[in-house]
């Protein structure tokens, strides 16, 4: 009888790895690979950003994207986190989790312009008043 070798019809493609070590590696090495990426990205931004606009708007920006960021930290909903790790077809709850963050968006930017002028008192800085 003869044995047929598994591994001839296996391509190096679909070849499973050997072992965790090789995985962790791997997988390590793309997520430093791709943060390497996301900073030099930013740090082009930055650059360009600062070509750009006056120091005053410079710093102005930089008071907008500070409140930004805070208010996005605490208004986590943890949707693409859930999203991602569920092992089961997503499709159905999509809908749901970019309406929820359409509205998470629209309330930050109401949140944003009503804070406004108390960032401006904050910061002493009157340009940082919503426009009206």
């Amino acid at each position: 009888m003869h044995r047929l070798n598994i591994e001839q019809g296996i391509s190096k493609t679909q070849r499973p790895i050997d072992n965790l070590s090789q995985r962790v590696v791997r997988g390590g090495f793309w997520v430093f690979s791709l943060r390497i990426i996301q900073q030099l990205f930013n740090f082009v931004r930055l650059v360009i950003l600062a070509r750009i606009l006056a120091p005053h708007d410079f710093g102005l920006m930089g008071i907008a994207l500070l409140t930004l960021a805070t208010l996005e930290t605490f208004s986590q909903t943890g949707f693409q986190a859930a999203l991602i790790q569920n092992k089961k077809d997503i499709r159905p709850y999509l809908d749901v989790a970019w309406t929820i963050l359409i509205l998470r968006g629209f309330i930050l930017f109401i949140i944003l312009y009503f804070i406004a002028p108390y960032k401006a008192v904050f910061f002493k800085v009157q340009d940082a008043k919503p426009i009206t």
